[in-house]
C-alpha cells in the first residue's frame, strides 16, 4: 500500500468510538480497515471480543494483529461471510464509511441486524451528499474523482439525512441518534449566504439549507427495539469564586 492508502485504512473516527457501548461483549465491524478503531476500543474494554471483516488483503493482515478475529471477504457475496457459531449474537455492528460503497446497503442491514442482541446497536458513519462542497461543484458542472472523502470514486450510493433515515427504517431499525459531523462551519455559512438570493426565488429557507449542507457526514446510532430517551436537566448558579458554568 502507498503511505496515503495505509493512512486511509488506519484512521479512527472518534464519533464512532465514543458511541460504542463500553460494556459490549462482542463487536463486529464491517470494513474494519487495519483495525485501528477496534484497537482503540479494546484499550477501553480489553475483555471485549472485537471481530472485523475487510475486503482488502493488506489492511486485513494488519488488523489480525490488533483484533480477535478478521475475515477477508466481500460481505455482499452470499456465503462469503457468516457469523461463526461461537458467537450467538453481536452487541454492536459498526459500519464506518462503508454503506455508501455497497451495491445494496439495505439488504446487508436487513440481514446483519438479525445478529444483534436484544439491546444491541448499529453504529454507522455515512457521507452527506448535500454537503456544500458537493452542491458547489454540481453548480459549477464538476464532479471530482478522488481517492477518499466525499468524492471517493468507489462510492456506489449517496445519502442525505432524509435518505439515511429512510434506509434504516426500511431495514427495520429504530433511529436513536443522527449526529452531524461538521468541519469548517464558516465555509458552509458563506455558501448559504451566497445562495440566499436564489433560495428566496426557489422558496427554500436559508437556515434549512445551512442545516443540511454543513454536515460532511452523519453518525447514526440505531437499535432493534425503540429506546426511550433519557433527558437530564441541570441548574447552576451564576459563576462565583472563579467557578465557570
Amino acid at each position: 500500500m502507498t503511505p496515503n492508502k495505509a493512512k486511509y485504512y488506519d484512521q479512527i473516527n472518534p464519533d464512532l468510538l465514543y458511541r460504542l457501548p463500553t460494556t459490549a461483549k462482542t463487536i463486529l465491524e464491517i470494513g474494519c480497515g487495519s483495525g485501528a478503531l477496534g484497537q482503540a476500543f479494546k484499550a477501553i474494554n480489553p475483555d471485549a471480543t472485537y471481530l472485523g471483516v475487510e475486503l482488502m488483503n493488506e489492511p486485513a493482515r494488519i488488523a489480525r494483529s490488533r483484533l480477535d478475529q478478521v475475515w477477508t471477504c466481500n460481505v455482499e457475496i452470499d456465503g462469503q461471510f457468516k457469523l461463526p457459531d461461537s458467537h450467538q449474537s453481536i452487541d454492536a455492528l459498526v459500519y464506518g464509511d462503508v454503506l455508501e460503497h455497497l451495491n445494496n446497503p439495505l439488504r446487508l442491514l436487513q440481514q446483519q441486524q438479525e445478529w444483534l442482541s436484544e439491546d444491541g446497536v448499529v453504529i454507522a458513519c455515512i457521507p452527506n451528499v448535500q454537503h456544500w462542497s458537493v452542491l458547489l461543484n454540481l453548480i459549477s458542472g464538476r464532479w471530482p474523482q478522488e481517492d477518499q472523502g466525499i468524492f471517493d470514486r468507489t462510492h456506489l450510493r449517496w445519502f442525505t439525512r432524509q435518505s439515511i433515515e429512510e434506509l434504516f427504517k426500511a431495514a427495520g431499525l429504530h433511529l436513536a441518534e443522527i449526529h452531524p459531523r461538521i468541519f469548517k462551519p464558516e465555509e458552509a455559512q458563506q455558501f448559504a449566504m451566497a445562495m440566499a438570493p436564489s433560495l428566496k426565488a426557489m422558496n427554500i429557507n436559508p437556515d434549512q439549507l445551512l442545516q443540511g449542507c454543513a454536515p460532511l457526514q452523519y453518525v447514526i446510532t440505531a437499535t432493534k427495539i425503540p429506546v426511550k430517551p433519557l433527558i437530564l436537566q441541570g441548574l447552576m448558579l451564576k459563576p462565583q469564586a472563579g467557578m465557570n458554568e
